[in-house]
C-alpha cells in the first residue's frame, strides 16, 4: 500500500512538471516580437589604388610582337620600382599573342601578331597614384583599362566592424522608443539578420585623357568609400 501511494506521487508530480512545461512554452510561443531594421551609413577614405593597364604591341611575327611587348613593360617596371613599387604590388593579370586581322575591302586582311599583357599595380601611397601613370603613359604603354580606389581587407574589416555596432545601436535605440510609445519595453532578442553593401569607388580614364606629353604630374584626387550598413533585428517585448 505504501509503495502504491509513492508510485501515485511520483506520478502526480511529474504530471505538474509537464503541465508547467507546456505553459512555459504556450507562453513563449505566443509571446509578443517586435523587428526592426538599424542602419549605418558613413563614408571613409580609401587607403589604397589599383590601376590595370596594358602593353599592347604589333608585329610581322609572333615572337617579335613578344619581344617588343617585353622591353618596354621590363623599362616601365624598372622605373615603377625605382618610384617605390615593388613585386608584390605588380600582378600579371593576363598575356595573350594572337593572330591580327582586320576586316578591309570585302575580306579579313592579315595584320600581323598583337601581345597583350595586362598588369595590376596595388599602391598603398596615394600622393604618388600621379606619379606612376605618369610613369606607364610617358614610357609607352597605350592603354589605361581603370584607376580605382578602395579598402585594404584590412580597413574594410575595420571599417565593417565599426559600422555593424552602430547599426545594432540604432536598432536597439528604434526597438525601445517605439516599445516606450506602445506601452511596454524590450526584454531580449530573438534573432539578428544582417547585410553588407560596400561598394569601393572606380575611376574609369581613356588613355585620350592621359597624354604623354603633360609635363605636370597627372592629378588623382580620390573620393571617400561609401559604407552602409543595415542589421534587422527581432526584439521580444
Amino acid at each position: 500500500m505504501e509503495n502504491k501511494n509513492i508510485i501515485t506521487t511520483i506520478l502526480a508530480i511529474g504530471l505538474i512538471l509537464i503541465s508547467l512545461f507546456l505553459v512555459y512554452q504556450a507562453k513563449e510561443t505566443t509571446a509578443s516580437v517586435l523587428t526592426v531594421n538599424g542602419n549605418y551609413k558613413t563614408q571613409i577614405a580609401p587607403d589604397q589604388s589599383k590601376i590595370t593597364f596594358s602593353m599592347i604591341t604589333l608585329a610581322d611575327t609572333a615572337s617579335e610582337a613578344s619581344s617588343k611587348n617585353s622591353e618596354i613593360l621590363t623599362t616601365i617596371i624598372t622605373k615603377l620600382k625605382e618610384a617605390g613599387l615593388t613585386d608584390k604590388d605588380i600582378e600579371t593579370l593576363n598575356y595573350d599573342v594572337h593572330k591580327k586581322t582586320e576586316w578591309e575591302n570585302q575580306k579579313m586582311v592579315n595584320k600581323g601578331y598583337e601581345a597583350v599583357n595586362t598588369i595590376k599595380l596595388t599602391i598603398k601611397d596615394l600622393t604618388k597614384v600621379g606619379i606612376y601613370l605618369d610613369i606607364l603613359t610617358k614610357n609607352g604603354i597605350n592603354q589605361i583599362n581603370s584607376v580605382r580606389f578602395d579598402l585594404s581587407n584590412d580597413a574594410r574589416e575595420k571599417a565593417y566592424q565599426d559600422a555593424l555596432a552602430k547599426a545594432g545601436e540604432n536598432a536597439k535605440s528604434r526597438a525601445e522608443g517605439l516599445a516606450k510609445g506602445l506601452g511596454t519595453h524590450v526584454k531580449k532578442i530573438k534573432s539578428i539578420s544582417l547585410t553588407q553593401p560596400m561598394t569601393p569607388i572606380y575611376y574609369n580614364m581613356a588613355y585620350s585623357e592621359l597624354k604623354a606629353e603633360t609635363t605636370a604630374t597627372t592629378l588623382i584626387q580620390p573620393k571617400s568609400v561609401d559604407l552602409d550598413v543595415m542589421v534587422t533585428v527581432v526584439f521580444e517585448i
